[in-house]
């Protein structure tokens, strides 16, 4: 005994019947996405027919959440200064969708960390923040805990710190005192 999908199974996977007699066997919906599915439970065997298969279908319910981005590229940014972007988080499943919080793996990349509650078909925008530590390239994961089966989820944030340049001369006069003409004095 077994099924065309994951989410549907039968136990036990094998078993002797004795002929005149029956047994009842237990099938299981184990379902990973929101939403209607299908499948055939096929029942191989030494009779006459040889196969024999039953449609089976459910309904997975839970929310489902998405961000609008996989990832997020704030390109240049100053020392000191920080740059924010918006990003959309929806509930495309068949449940309420409770946010625990919304962090990063790296404090120059922030999310507002407030819980939130979407139903089904709602969303928010949320602001991500890069606020750069240090000169060069960085990158984090921006990390978004809730009840969804697939929690934690993640996407991935980047950018560029640059720093301020800074020209400081070491003397403030230079005095070169005598040369003849047609010569030349390095300082």
């Amino acid at each position: 005994i077994w099924s065309s999908k994951m989410s549907f199974s039968a136990r036990p996977t094998s078993r002797n019947i004795p002929q005149g007699q029956s047994f009842q066997d237990t099938i299981r919906f184990s379902p990973n996405i929101a939403g209607a599915d299908t499948a055939l439970i096929i029942i191989s065997s030494n009779s006459t027919s040889s196969t024999d298969t039953l449609r089976v279908s459910g309904s997975g319910f839970g929310p489902v959440p998405k961000v609008a981005v996989e990832s997020i590229f704030f390109g240049t940014v100053k020392l000191g200064v920080s740059k924010d972007t918006t990003v959309l988080v929806s509930n495309t499943g068949n449940d309420t969708l409770r946010i625990a919080g919304i962090t990063s793996s790296k404090s120059a990349f922030s999310a507002r960390p407030s819980a939130r509650t979407l139903g089904p078909g709602q969303s928010f925008q949320d602001t991500i923040r890069f606020t750069p530590a240090s000169i060069g390239t960085d990158s984090a994961f921006i990390v978004a805990t809730s009840n969804a089966s697939s929690s934690p989820d993640t996407f991935v944030v980047s950018g560029f710190g640059v720093g301020t340049p800074v020209f400081q001369v070491a003397t403030r006069t230079i005095s070169f005192g005598r040369v003849s003409s047609n010569r030349t004095k390095d300082s």
